[in-house]
């Protein structure tokens, strides 16, 4: 049933944020886009009055560059107020109280199609362009500055996030209804412990966990750590009240053993709730990332890890427990927003799954946790939109180093080095910064058909200043699934990976702590991972054991200076074929003269070779 066009009391809210008008004197041209859909049957775009008079629609077409739609009819619309003009009617995701489609005796439409890759779109009258709007791969048109916003993806909308006109992306932002944005703007004194994975094994989590005396928000894209679990319910059982939001569509499908960790507390009492899509397809993020808790609306756990035990005890990661009542405060807010049941992408886990059963989780002891406390200051850093905005100004203001550690590059950073992290690392080692980037490839081939991976990404960075390592596990730990940045005396710690999709798609969650302390603690770890220089390497031989004819004896390279990780073969009778493998091999030898080779392959996949004889 189509509503009545009435117009003249209705405000536009966007983002959970009402619209603020321009500052600007009485005028019809301070009509504006004001929201823009490209994906979907009922693609169009929103129109806001940012003045402070009624403005009449009349001879008004919004236009696309090959098409237009035009009003046909008298129509006003009130100062603070909106319409959308949709191809069909609209999803129930899309909230607009005014609307006309395209079928509307309101409205003529020609040849108007807004492209899902990209496209322009700008609002004209009598040939003058009132305001214009660029995304995706569309060149810029007459009047907009600068490059495109991004794609907009599937279920989002762009929306106009500035009270300020700049006709350019500053101005815009992508989200959908119930998305709660919150830029990386505010400053909290905190004190904080910094520590890394598997080196602690959780401890620090576990503690800052089993503190509670009221309660315990957590936020998690997986979790199937038995500890995690029965510290839960140790705490439910001592009065403390447990809330959790799980993703509940990760990448793979829900494990087994968390659908049983979920289900236990939620028969023990938990308020456990899963995102994923509602009915009609809808969800507000592609994924529920983040990976934080928040302790007595005090203390937040943030971690770059899972919260799985085999992510804890064998993973690289880093994490810190951030105390500050003022920052806590921000992590209460998006959680209670995304988990708002309010929003159709929000469901109890016992609705999702009624008749599964809860898993035995067993009691759970752990070593103590001796982990340093230093005082920071913290900004909480949320995708979507926050991670670019923080490190385009944390980079941007390196000074002496940038230290990067990564389970993934999006490999067309490397590839344009314009507006990204990857660009902004190269635009400090140009400036006389130490940068470097470890690259996860635990799952790369270097010699497979895969020419954007890891290894590809040290490839097409070979010209430019920066360092790239790429890492398979070492010997401490068995791959790297950190997302860590040190720049200078700050840190960035969270769950955001160096993709589009988390950057602009996801909800993630991290923090920027100014510390120095806790910067040269993340610095030892990175350079420990980073291994040895190149001019540091060296290959060391020696026998164990005396050498005679017929007695076994042992070749090793244990005196090696080379990265962990290093694997070493070995060519014991000279024909070009390494056959062995090992540190240390055990040989015997008749009479005669023999030179045996050794390769040393770095994680890297870079190689190095010796001779002993």
């Amino acid at each position: 049933m189509r509503r009545p066009l009435v117009l003249s009391a209705v405000c536009l809210l966007i983002i959970l944020a009402s619209v603020q008008p321009f500052s600007c004197e009485a005028s019809s041209d301070r009509l504006r886009l004001s929201r823009v859909i490209s994906v979907g049957d009922f693609e169009g775009v929103t129109i806001t009055n940012y003045g402070n008079a009624p403005s009449d629609l009349s001879d008004l077409s919004i236009c696309d560059g090959e098409g237009s739609v035009s009003f046909t009819e008298t129509l006003t619309l009130e100062p603070g107020c909106s319409i959308s003009v949709l191809r069909s009617e609209p999803d129930s995701w899309f909230i607009c109280e005014r609307y006309l489609t395209f079928r509307s005796s309101a409205v003529s439409q020609s040849r108007f199609a807004l492209a899902d890759e990209g496209d322009q779109v700008y609002i004209e009258r009598n040939g003058e362009v009132l305001d214009c709007f660029v995304y995706g791969n569309a060149e810029p048109c007459a009047g907009w500055t600068g490059e495109p916003l991004q794609k907009i993806p599937r279920y989002r909308y762009a929306y106009r996030a500035s009270a300020f006109d700049t006709d350019s992306s500053e101005d815009w932002r992508i989200g959908t209804e119930g998305m709660m944005h919150v830029l990386p703007e505010s400053i909290h004194e905190a004190s904080v412990i910094p520590f890394a994975f598997p080196d602690s094994e959780g401890a620090p989590v576990f503690d800052a966990l089993r503190s509670a005396k009221r309660e315990i928000r957590l936020c998690i894209y997986t979790l199937d750590h038995p500890g995690v679990a029965y510290i839960l319910l140790e705490s439910m059982r001592k009065g403390v009240s447990v809330t959790v939001l799980a993703e509940g569509d990760p990448a793979g499908g829900m494990p087994k053993d968390e659908l049983e960790i979920l289900s236990a507390l939620s028969n023990e009492g938990a308020d456990v709730r899963v995102i994923k899509r509602s009915d009609d397809g809808f969800r507000r993020y592609t994924y529920m990332h983040a990976k934080y808790a928040v302790v007595d609306s005090n203390t937040v756990i943030m971690t770059s890890e899972n919260w799985t035990q085999s992510s804890f005890s064998s993973n690289r990661g880093w994490g810190a427990i951030v105390r500050s009542e003022s920052c806590a405060s921000t992590f209460v807010s998006v959680f209670g927003s995304d988990s708002d049941l309010s929003n159709t992408d929000v469901r109890r886990f016992d609705e999702v799954y009624p008749t599964h059963t809860p898993g035995r989780v067993p009691p759970f002891s752990y070593s103590d946790s001796y982990a340093k406390e230093y005082p920071a200051d913290v900004v909480p850093v949320f995708s979507p939109d926050g991670p670019f905005v923080a490190l385009e100004s944390l980079i941007s203001e390196a000074e002496h180093r940038v230290y990067s550690q990564q389970l993934r590059v999006q490999y067309s950073w490397g590839e344009t080095l314009s507006g990204n992290p990857v660009a902004w690392m190269c635009q400090a080692a140009e400036r006389g910064a130490d940068s470097r980037l470890i690259i996860d490839v635990s799952f790369d081939n270097p010699f497979d058909e895969d020419t954007r991976d890891g290894f590809a990404v040290r490839s097409i960075l070979k010209g430019e200043k920066v360092e790239v390592r790429c890492v398979k596990g070492s010997g401490s730990y068995s791959m790297t699934h950190n997302k860590g940045l040190v720049v200078d005396d700050s840190v960035f710690i969270g769950s955001v990976n160096w993709t589009s999709t988390s950057f602009f798609q996801n909800r993630e969650a991290a923090f920027i702590i100014r510390s120095a302390e806790a910067a040269d603690f993340f610095s030892e770890l990175f350079l420990s991972d980073w291994g040895p220089d190149a001019e540091s390497i060296s290959l060391r031989l020696s026998a164990e054991g005396r050498p005679s004819e017929g007695r076994a004896f042992v070749l090793s390279a244990e005196d090696s200076i080379v990265p962990e990780g290093t694997i070493f073969y070995w060519d014991t009778d000279s024909d070009g074929i390494f056959e062995r493998e090992g540190v240390k091999i055990p040989v015997s030898f008749g009479a005669g003269v023999y030179e045996i080779n050794v390769r040393a392959v770095l994680s890297d996949g870079s190689s190095w070779k010796g001779a002993w004889s």
